[in-house]
């Protein structure tokens, strides 16, 4: 499906029209996305947004692009019916990248004094947002002990024309490779890139272990070897085929005023004071376009919820073979909640796999379990299910005191407790007794007849 952005733009207008939407009318950076990716969300619609004209730029701005499972499944080159599995597999497909000496991202480069961000149509979001932010660049850096490469999605607030702060969250790979760098009082060095082909953004939300070079994780979601570029000013890597290259270092034992700054959790992360980004160069192309991902926005929760429920699924599987389907719904954010679909054999089950999945993750909170005849995407379906087959004192099982997400803003009392949270499995299954017949009289309707009316909506 392309070869970089543009290619990819290209093919999506050509062939998704009703999902490709491009604004003739000049927007500002203020907001102006924002409102137009929301505004199209409350009515149910998620097509990728082409801005033409950015007032005081030369840059258009695309969004959206991860905005529905229909254009992801497009990014794969698969059905939606078949757009998890094709995401496990591709994620198992390593495929090693093919350096190169040059790259389209290099036609222009500024180095040094020379770089300004404000050249860049960086936007503010939402209300309340501290500054500009650039939100759809992924963050890549070698890990020293391993010589991998780990890639992912941070937020990156402007905090000069060469500087900027962001939020690196403690525990995770990037936290952890960062530490090993501060322990000896040394700069990290890191790439930024924004704007390169979607299946590299999926493969960088692949929720792998350490260990794994991410680079390849990105190739094989794409299929083919990423052609890579080595910097030129720190030690580090980026795609040539990408729109806009940031060179940088994260500065060790500093830390600086970020935020506020609306997250995913639909509310805004104060401000604290966090990591520190020195910018040594930039890149781009001649007419590069530049990717801004909504905050919070379906394409946000949607990278979250994809790469959750195709890695919780495996490892559900690896403990049953009974488990059916797995579903991580945007209404728990995209991370937070997850449903889970089981043909139950014995009692036990469920909690043996609720808890292994509260401990893969450290921002799931809740999971609910439910029968193979609940659909785990019908969240309708899964409410009725906590309705009618739930007690509370005997099927909701609370674990206290678990290392969380720093973003949950209900985990920030008291101070001392930030990011620490209590995990809760529902168990919504049918369970044995005396009233378990009960269940097998679900209100039913022949199903052909079903069908038959189906089909009469269909030609009307």
């Amino acid at each position: 499906m392309g070869k970089d952005l543009r290619s990819f733009l290209k093919l999506a207008k050509e062939r998704m029209p009703g999902d490709f939407l491009e604004i003739e009318e000049e927007i500002d950076i203020h907001h102006e996305t924002t409102a137009w990716v929301k505004g199209f969300q409350r009515a149910g619609k998620n097509p990728i947004f082409y801005f033409k004209k950015v007032q005081g730029f030369s840059q258009p701005i695309v969004s959206n692009l991860f905005g529905s499972k229909k254009v992801i499944a497009f990014v794969l080159d698969t059905s939606l019916a078949q757009l998890l599995e094709t995401y496990r597999k591709r994620e198992k497909n390593l495929i090693a990248p093919r350096y190169v000496s040059s790259g389209p991202v290099r036609a222009i480069v500024f180095e040094g004094n020379q770089v300004d961000l404000s050249c860049l149509p960086i936007t503010y979001h939402h209300e309340g947002d501290a500054a500009p932010y650039i939100t759809g660049g992924i963050l890549t850096v070698i890990d020293p002990e391993t010589g991998k490469t780990n890639c992912s999605y941070h937020r990156l607030m402007v905090a000069g024309k060469n500087r900027l702060r962001t939020h690196i969250a403690p525990g995770r790979h990037l936290g952890y490779i960062f530490k090993r760098y501060e322990e000896k009082n040394v700069p990290l060095p890191c790439s930024i890139f924004i704007g390169h082909h979607p299946s590299l953004g999926l493969g960088s939300m692949a929720m792998t272990p350490r260990g794994i070079d991410e680079i390849e994780v990105m190739g094989g979601m794409k299929g083919e070897p990423i052609d890579l570029l080595r910097g030129e000013t720190v030690d580090c890597v980026y795609p040539a085929e990408a729109e806009v290259v940031l060179e940088a270092e994260i500065l060790p034992n500093l830390r600086e005023e970020e935020g506020p700054f609306a997250e995913f959790t639909g509310y805004a992360a104060g401000m604290r004071k966090r990591e520190v980004l020195q910018i040594k160069s930039m890149g781009m192309r001649k007419d590069a376009i530049y990717h801004d991902l909504i905050a919070g926005g379906n394409e946000h929760l949607l990278l979250g919820s994809i790469a959750r429920e195709a890695h919780f699924f495996e490892l559900a599987r690896s403990l049953s073979p009974f488990v059916r389907s797995v579903s991580i719904p945007l209404s728990g954010a995209g991370r937070f909640h997850c449903y889970l679909s089981l043909d139950k054999q014995r009692e036990g089950q469920v909690n043996q796999i609720g808890m292994a999945l509260l401990g893969a993750d450290p921002v799931l909170k809740h999971i609910v379990i439910v029968d193979q005849d609940i659909d785990v995407y019908n969240e309708e379906e899964v409410l009725w299910a906590i309705a009618t087959r739930v007690q509370a004192n005997r099927d909701i099982h609370i674990i206290p005191n678990c290392i969380g997400s720093d973003l949950d803003p209900s985990t920030h009392f008291p101070p001392e407790k930030e990011g620490r949270t209590a995990k809760m499995i529902i168990d919504a299954t049918a369970k044995p007794g005396l009233h378990y017949e009960a269940y097998s009289r679900k209100n039913r309707v022949p199903e052909a007849l079903l069908k038959k009316i189906q089909e009469k909506l269909g030609q009307g």
